[in-house]
């Protein structure tokens, strides 16, 4: 996370320069080798672990990035507000279904398998942004020293506590349920932690 932070100033400088899509779209292909890192954390160790953080840094600073200005460029002045409700639906059901998916793979085909087919999911999810238009000006120059730093500190404040509270009851709780509710005796319990998660997400 501390290296996300490192990374944003050359992500905005690289979305200002090619655009939220190509951004979006190299992105999803950083985040593969990522996923294939991860996978291999068993015979690599540290070093699977080291490349797995620098390459899912990478991808989520610039996604994240990417996602925000692309949706203040494309969005109906009118119907933003039902947009970003339609986005955050499809999310929502995204994360709710993802969960018990992955942990059933897990379960059936072992840990790796999961990241093999996300690594999968992240390549098809690339070819749609290869044959649609760039909807925003590219070979833009960013100036930061008149932003309103006043006026965007509650926002930032905001966005902190979000990011702490994801963390938290996303991640921490899930290794938290897995390691001392569950214990790590057989790969069933990713089929529970699959099957709790997506429970815990659809009453929210």
């Amino acid at each position: 996370f501390l290296l996300r932070i490192l990374v944003s100033y050359p992500s905005a400088l690289l979305i200002a320069r090619y655009g939220p899509k190509r951004a979006t779209l190299l992105s999803n292909v950083l985040f593969v080798p990522a996923l294939i890192a991860l996978s291999q954390i068993p015979l690599l160790g540290v070093a699977g672990l080291a490349v797995y953080g620098v390459f899912q840094a990478f991808s989520v600073a610039i996604y994240d990035i990417a996602y925000n200005v692309g949706f203040s460029k494309v969005h109906h002045p009118e119907y933003a507000g039902k947009e970003l409700g339609y986005m955050q639906m499809l999310d929502q059901v995204a994360r709710g279904a993802s969960p018990v998916i992955g942990g059933f793979i897990a379960y059936w085909y072992g840990p790796q398998a999961t990241f093999v087919v996300a690594s999968l999911l992240f390549a098809a999810a690339s070819v749609p942004l290869l044959f649609s238009p760039e909807l925003v000006r590219t070979r833009q120059l960013l100036d930061f020293r008149s932003l309103p730093w006043r006026k965007i500190r509650s926002s930032m404040l905001g966005a902190a506590g979000l990011g702490a509270d994801f963390i938290g009851s996303t991640i921490m709780w899930q290794l938290f349920v897995a390691i001392v509710i569950f214990g790590t005796n057989s790969s069933v319990v990713y089929a529970e932690l699959g099957v709790l998660a997506s429970l815990s997400i659809a009453v929210g």
